[in-house]
């Protein structure tokens, strides 16, 4: 089974690829059949939806929003609050204590969101340019992928070290 960092990894092969080999998309045949029937006649317009949407979404990137917490991480670190640490009542300034079951709403999730949107987008994208030739898709999917991972200004740091942070 193709795992999602292995379907992502072959999106963007595929999308930053030239026209001619855009059919080199690493999938199981069962996940090709999913993409294919996606782009059947009956939900081709819904896969155009979803690229041309793509089209004009992003980029994201860390450096757009930075947690207010004091933890030490960089404008380019991935940071990502732990979901079950919430501030202690009795000493507000002091460290966060654990409510296990309770997420605390209002922890640091935007790194995680705009992830999670632009591995969305880069996955229409690539759809679009592959099933339904969407002009423009690929060269997008490109634009997101650096922004995120290869330009120095704007690309995450290649580490987690602040992927669940708990403060304090």
């Amino acid at each position: 089974m193709t795992t999602r960092r292995e379907f992502l990894a072959g999106a963007a092969a595929l999308a930053a690829s030239a026209p001619e080999r855009r059919t080199q998309l690493y999938v199981t045949a069962e996940e090709a059949k999913r993409m294919g029937a996606l782009a059947r006649a009956e939900r081709a317009g819904a896969l155009r939806r979803l690229a041309s949407a793509a089209l004009t979404a992003g980029p994201w990137s860390v450096t757009y929003s930075q947690p207010k917490l004091n933890v030490g991480a960089k404008p380019n670190d991935y940071v990502s609050q732990a979901p079950y640490w919430w501030p202690d009542p009795k000493n507000p300034g002091g460290p966060y204590i654990r409510r296990d079951g309770e997420h605390f709403p209002d922890r640091f999730t935007a790194h995680r969101q705009h992830l999670e949107e632009a591995c969305a987008a880069v996955l229409a994208l690539a759809m679009g340019a592959c099933f339904a030739d969407v002009a423009g898709c690929a060269e997008r999917a490109a634009k997101v992928l650096s922004v995120w991972f290869l330009d120095p200004h704007t690309r995450m740091n290649p580490h987690l070290q602040f992927g669940e942070v708990i403060v304090g």
